[in-house]
């Protein structure tokens, strides 16, 4: 979710300012105004930004490199099973 990974302030300002509208009778004003509020004061209210320095990145060489490891002991195992 980004709006738990980022620095709200800039994007919650941006958002208090905003003003919802009618939109040709598939959404409403006051709709858009409620979500907002939910957005603003709710759901958001309590969480913090989340710390997102401890996550790797997957890529495809450590994936293919994964699963010819992931193979290679697969194999192995059953070749010793059958072995015996």
């Amino acid at each position: 979710m980004l709006a738990l990974t980022i620095d709200r302030s800039d994007m919650f300002g941006k958002l208090e300012k905003s003003k919802g509208i009618d939109l040709d009778d598939i959404i409403f004003e006051s709709e858009i105004e409620e979500q907002k509020t939910k957005i603003l004061y709710h759901w958001y209210a309590d969480k913090s930004i989340e710390d997102t320095l401890s996550n790797k990145v997957v890529t495809y060489d450590s994936t293919v490199k994964f699963i010819e490891h992931a193979t290679e002991f697969a194999a192995a195992n059953l070749k010793n099973h059958l072995a015996i």
